[in-house]
């Protein structure tokens, strides 16, 4: 893996940091690959993942991994606004029977999540992402059922780096058919979110939309990594 740090701050400040990993889970996932290696290091402490992952209706809920083998389905972005009930509860049980949890979500769900729980729990780790706003789930499901045979649909990929990272692409495999790969700006869905149509009305008056995150850590995209580290710019993914 690579890190580099891309701002020298004073230690009382915020760092931010350009990654990526030198793991085949890169060409997975939507940037760098930092939940993978992230994760690992959880499970590694007989702990719990708790992400978002594709139901089989693609629709996305949170889930809880405890073995490396199902980490898969949480790898990679997912433009949507996730089901997380009963995810708070079970986090809780976990955290006083005295496992590692690692929980990744949006903003607002790890400030939920604390509020939640009351207290920090020493071994509770949360990762928050850089969010825009979340697409509705009814403009989801119109946009999969126009376009596709949702039962036929394999596998789904918001962020596939078949033409690059820098032009990442809407991927879906369906069964008995060519896999459906379009650019991201041209595609209908990440067209009309990027314009802000499809977004969730209130995430236009987010609280959480600031830089004094509470989460551990906050990921995204190295967009303008060529600016300041164009030695780690391959366009495969930087985090």
């Amino acid at each position: 893996m690579t890190f580099y740090m891309i701002n020298q701050l004073s230690p009382e400040l915020k760092r931010a940091f350009a990654y990526r990993s030198n793991s085949s889970t890169r060409k997975l996932s939507s940037s760098g690959s930092v939940f993978p290696n992230l994760a690992k290091t959880v499970l590694g402490l007989n702990g719990v993942v708790v992400a978002a992952a594709f139901d089989d209706k693609y629709s996305v809920h949170h889930v809880f991994i405890d073995q490396e083998e199902d980490l898969s389905q949480a790898i990679g972005s997912k433009y949507l606004q996730s089901d997380g009930r009963g995810a708070f509860a079970r986090i809780k049980k976990l955290l006083i029977n005295g496992r590692v949890v690692l929980f990744i979500g949006m903003t607002c769900q790890v400030e939920g999540l604390l509020a939640y729980l009351g207290n920090r729990f020493e071994k509770l780790y949360t990762v928050d992402l850089i969010c825009m706003g979340i697409p509705s789930p009814g403009v989801w499901r119109s946009y999969l059922s126009t376009f596709f045979n949702i039962p036929y649909i394999e596998s789904i990929n918001f962020k596939d780096k078949t033409y690059g990272w820098h032009k990442f692409s809407m991927k879906i495999k369906s069964r008995g058919s060519d896999p459906f790969i379009q650019p991201g700006f041209d595609n209908p869905f990440f067209e009309t979110m990027f314009k802000g149509y499809n977004l969730r009305p209130s995430c236009f008056k987010c609280r959480f939309k600031n830089e004094n995150k509470i989460a551990d850590l906050t990921l995204a995209d190295c967009w303008g990594c060529e600016n300041y580290v164009p030695e780690l710019d391959d366009n495969k993914g930087l985090s």
